[in-house]
């Protein structure tokens, strides 16, 4: 049986194994198949937290999607304390399903009692000290004095007992802390028994949950964090705990390298999507080794080999196996240049390993080819053809200023998503871009082209900077006619009148960036009586051809250029023709071969003008 890609930490014992349910049964005796399930993926963080209440202080939400708020509405908290309430929030919802599962009196009945802890802490400053009893109100009580008396009593009673329990979680949790101190200084002294040991201040632990004591978000029950000589900043890594501190910190270091000075969102998950790939790369090769802090693992070709063909047993495509290889160089030439202190690796070993990485990118060369014409073929057969495309262009052209006159009456949201779809579409339909560019247009960008116009310009550009390739084409060109560009300024006037907290151009009724453009489109195109359900992709593949296939070489390039398309991969991708291209080009060869006694009667019925065939030379007969 195939190990499992990742190690697990027992929720019970708090150890490291490779195969946490057998652990589970085995070691700690559970027979309930429902609550290992429940251990087990706390164990991989695949807990739903969607429902759970926001967990930072002030803030009330409460509905399906906490993920997307945390992100949306909490943009100035830093990722670490966003790890670190998520993470309290899973142990919070695992707490309840194990609760919830106790109640059903489960057979086989549960054993772990990781859901009961608070409880039995709890337990005797229950008994000694009931919670009062709500007393219901009575209008012949309002003159009693005895009774009122009575019952300021009881809340005095009841918020001291209130605080008498706040004051016994500290402690529960002072006390847990210095263990995990005591724990933590222990292991230290079995690694480096001769070196010196920092001193961890357990007053300092006090202090630190006492201050946190009066809060709600310490009032909650606290997951058990790991040992903290192996966490780290970056909640990827976190994910590896087998991983010795110090190739944790060089991997930071490489990732401090990737981040570089931009922080912008899509370059940050770029950056960590690679840095997965090199933990990937990083656990198939210390597999079976206990010695890791040397970085000795490395040189294994015969491991670097097999680490391709893993990728693709494992379902990945070629096109995204050579991505990882590209990463894996990158990073191993970051190795070589600047190596860890603690690496034992020759400098020629680090080289041959480059070598054997290389030589598989090489490998798979001739795969990724193929696979990438059969894509093309694929988007060739879904290809929109140039009617539709023109239809799609008039039909807009005549419904869009009638949506504008609707939104100036009542500017509701389904009427600003069909002016969205139907201006998207118009614009895919002529220049192709990707929905990018219209997602992030923004309300700037369109006044910027607005004031650059010169008097007597038949139109106006504009440059929307944020895209997918702008690195390698700059800022996205959008011309617009006089009739086109009105538009725009219309929606403008409206967009005023809604008054939007956001800069852009198409945003959602929460003010956010239009994540699901594409189903506006395909609404507005559906509309129209168009067949098909077409996608952005299927607009920039249909231009892209017909360019290919109509326009001269120099005019294909402006257009191929405008739309921000890599004329490499166009014509890489050019490899793949028609039947009518090929058939064509087969009467070429069939022309070439030709005898040359031959060629007159081939150059009569090919031009019957006596203007040659096709502009070749032709020999006498």
């Amino acid at each position: 049986m195939t190990p499992p890609k990742s190690h697990l930490c027992c929720p019970l014992c708090h150890c490291v194994f490779t195969y946490l349910g057998k652990h589970l049964r085995r070691a700690h005796g559970l027979q309930n198949q429902d609550e290992c399930k429940i251990l087990i993926n706390y164990a991989n963080g695949r807990i739903n937290i969607r429902s759970m209440p926001c967990p930072f202080d002030g803030c009330d939400y409460l509905s399906s999607r906490l993920d997307r708020h945390i992100e949306l509405a909490h943009p100035e908290v830093e990722v670490e304390r966003i790890s670190e309430a998520i993470s309290t929030l899973k142990y919070q919802a695992t707490i309840q399903r194990l609760k919830a599962l106790r109640e059903t009196n489960p057979d086989p009945p549960m054993l772990s009692c990781l859901e009961i802890g608070m409880e039995q802490e709890m337990e005797h400053v229950q008994l000694v000290l009931p919670k009062a009893e709500v007393v219901p109100e009575d209008p012949s009580s309002s003159s009693c004095t005895s009774c009122s008396e009575l019952i300021s009593k009881n809340v005095k009673l009841t918020n001291e007992l209130g605080d008498l329990r706040k004051k016994l979680r500290f402690q529960h949790r002072w006390a847990r802390r210095a263990r995990r101190a005591i724990n933590r200084l222990q292991e230290a002294l079995e690694k480096s028994p001769s070196g010196p040991v920092e001193p961890t201040d357990l007053d300092a632990l006090g202090d630190e949950g006492q201050h946190g004591s009066s809060s709600d978000e310490e009032a909650r029950p606290s997951k058990p964090k790991p040992n903290p000589a192996k966490r780290t900043s970056l909640s990827v890594l976190q994910q590896y705990p087998k991983f010795p501190p110090s190739i944790l910190q060089y991997i930071e270091d490489y990732w401090v390298h990737l981040k570089s000075c931009t922080g912008q969102k899509k370059h940050l998950e770029n950056q960590k999507s690679k840095l997965g790939r090199i933990m990937n790369f990083l656990t198939f090769m210390t597999e079976g080794r206990t010695i890791l802090q040397n970085w000795m693992f490395l040189p294994n070709i015969k491991r670097v080999n097999q680490w391709p063909e893993l990728l693709l047993n494992e379902g990945l495509v070629e096109t995204t196996v050579r991505a990882y290889l590209i990463n894996l160089s990158q990073f191993l030439g970051f190795f070589r240049d600047t190596p860890p202190s603690a690496s034992k690796v020759p400098k020629t070993a680090v080289f041959s390993v480059i070598r054997a990485v290389s030589a598989c990118i090489t490998k798979l060369r001739t795969p990724v080819v193929i696979r990438q014409i059969r894509i093309k073929k694929m988007k060739m057969s879904k290809a929109i053809p140039r009617e539709h495309l023109h239809l799609c262009k008039v039909l807009a052209r005549a419904r869009i200023p009638e949506i504008l006159d609707e939104l100036s009456n009542d500017p509701k949201p389904q009427t600003r998503r069909t002016f969205f779809g139907y201006l998207s579409v118009y614009i895919a339909s002529l220049y192709g871009h990707r929905t990018g560019v219209l997602k992030n247009m923004t309300v700037a960008e369109v006044d910027e082209a607005q004031m650059e116009a010169k008097p007597g310009d038949a139109g106006f550009v504009i440059n929307v900077k944020e895209h997918k390739t702008n690195r390698a084409f700059g800022p996205a060109q959008l011309y617009l006619t006089l009739e086109e560009f009105s538009w725009l300024e219309q929606w403008l006037i409206i967009r005023g009148k809604i008054n939007p907290s956001s800069d852009l151009v198409f945003f959602t009724e929460k003010n956010t960036r239009v994540e699901k453009l594409i189903c506006q489109m395909q609404t507005a195109w559906a509309d129209m009586g168009l067949p098909g359900i077409p996608t952005f992709t299927d607009f920039r593949t249909s231009i892209a051809t017909y360019a290919r296939n109509v326009l001269s070489p120099a005019s294909r390039a402006k257009v191929l250029k405008t739309m921000c398309h890599d004329t490499r991969t166009a014509e890489y991708y050019a490899l793949h023709l028609t039947a009518p291209q090929l058939a064509e080009i087969r009467d070429d060869f069939e022309l070439a071969i030709k005898p040359s006694h031959l060629m007159s009667s081939v150059t009569d019925e090919r031009n019957p003008t006596g203007g040659g065939a096709r502009g070749r030379f032709v020999h006498p007969a």
